[in-house]
């Protein structure tokens, strides 16, 4: 909780308070050189806001894009391309709610079938 204090003060400027002396301990250790000199307790730089705003347009886009599919997908599962068979034929083999696609044409019935389940 106070790494989250101090990390929150930092951000809106403010000077963060300290709490007991494992804070000190913690500021000290960040404070070393890493191989390049630079301190390694310095706050990263907040990221640009312009690519920053247009990964989270990005995302929000992708995110309808795959609910889109997903639905789409789910749909198709139930109305497969040919329609389904609406009565059970004993004599060809046919079960009602079985896709017609299967029984016509079964190379385009897997094609379908493996592109949807993914």
């Amino acid at each position: 909780p106070d790494s989250l204090r101090h990390h929150f003060a930092m951000q809106m400027g403010a000077q963060p308070t300290r709490h007991s002396s494992l804070d000190e301990i913690e500021d000290l250790s960040q404070l070393q050189p890493n191989a390049n000199g630079n301190s390694q307790g310095e706050d990263p730089q907040p990221p640009e806001t312009e690519s920053y705003e247009l990964m989270r347009d990005l995302s929000k886009y992708i995110l309808l894009l795959a609910t889109l599919v997903a639905t789409v997908t789910y749909a198709a599962g139930f109305n497969p391309p040919g329609g389904v068979w609406q009565e059970t034929v004993a004599a060809s083999d046919q079960l009602a709610g079985d896709s017609i696609i299967r029984t016509t044409s079964y190379g385009r019935y897997l094609v379908f079938f493996y592109c949807n389940a993914t």
